[in-house]
């Protein structure tokens, strides 16, 4: 019997193969520029990715983060060919909590402890920590204060929005993460909470893109 990490790995691997046949199949150089990646020659793309900038070759595969060449960690993998193999989304008009898509109402306790609860009770614990690291992953100030509030191109027609709320008499200093409300029109509702975790691993200083 495969021990617990095979077994994610197989699940890891059957998503990602999911998410390239599907960009194999629409592999349209039109659409793929239009959701903000760049068409490099035959079935190659590079797509922006917060500070980073991700190469793909369909055939043979290869996912590598650039310049370096070292191999995309599969999480990344998995979310970027899903992003790549998406419609384009219409603008989104506003950003939105996670309670609010009825879709994802299952994951809520999930995205609870693994995004909001890790940011308030890390970064989030000190606004200049939290501006420290945000500026470190390319986010851009869209609020000053009250909340202090960054963006965060994740993909190029993929962005999230977190706020940091400063601690006052009656509650500790707390995050959120806000959504575009076209989310679900790119990514699923569990790669949607991935996508917010890997932001949250981003922002603590870690190095998720490569494996």
């Amino acid at each position: 019997m495969p021990d617990g990490k095979s077994q994610d790995r197989d699940h890891y691997e059957i998503a990602r193969d999911k998410a390239l046949s599907r960009l194999q199949d629409r592999f349209e150089r039109g659409r793929i520029e239009r959701l903000g990646a760049k068409v490099t020659g035959k079935r190659k793309v590079e797509l922006p990715c917060l500070a980073w900038r991700f190469g793909f070759t369909l055939d043979p595969y290869s996912a590598v983060v650039l310049p370096s060449e070292d191999t995309l960690s599969m999480k990344w993998q998995i979310l970027s060919l899903e992003y790549l193999a998406a419609p384009v989304p219409a603008a989104p008009g506003e950003f939105v909590s996670f309670a609010q898509f009825p879709e994802t109402r299952t994951y809520k306790p999930t995205f609870d402890g693994r995004v909001l609860g890790r940011l308030s009770h890390g970064i989030g614990t000190e606004r200049e920590k939290f501006v420290e690291c945000a500026e470190r992953c390319d986010g851009a100030m869209a609020e000053e204060d009250n909340p202090c509030t960054y963006l965060f191109k994740v993909f190029p027609r993929f962005e999230l929005q977190v706020t940091h709320h400063k601690a006052d008499e009656e509650f500790p200093a707390a995050c959120n993460v806000l959504f575009p409300d076209n989310a679900l029109e790119v990514l699923s509702p569990e790669s949607i909470v991935v996508a917010a975790e890997m932001l949250t691993a981003s922002l603590e200083g870690k190095q998720p893109a490569a494996s």
